[in-house]
């Protein structure tokens, strides 16, 4: 599945994208090593506004990162789809 990620057409499809994006990786293990560099790849392609953040230490199933990604992305929706 990793090898999928890293091959598919980022532009093709990651230009489609009509929104900023969020995107949150670990650097903890090497699954997550591998997706930050397809992320970081990936991100020129994506709107502007979009946003690569690096959870340092975190692996995979992000365990003990939980509340950081919980904070993460409570104040990426409030900056990009705030309460009217």
């Amino acid at each position: 599945m990793l090898d999928d990620f890293a091959e598919f057409d980022q532009q093709m499809y990651l230009n489609k994208v009509g929104c900023p994006i969020l995107v949150i990786n670990g650097d903890g293990d090497s699954e997550e090593l591998m997706l930050k560099e397809i992320a970081s790849r990936a991100l020129h392609f994506l709107p502007a506004g979009s946003h690569h953040e690096i959870l340092s230490g975190a692996e995979h199933n992000f365990l003990r990162h939980l509340d950081q990604i919980i904070d993460l992305g409570l104040s990426w929706l409030m900056d990009y789809m705030p309460i009217k």
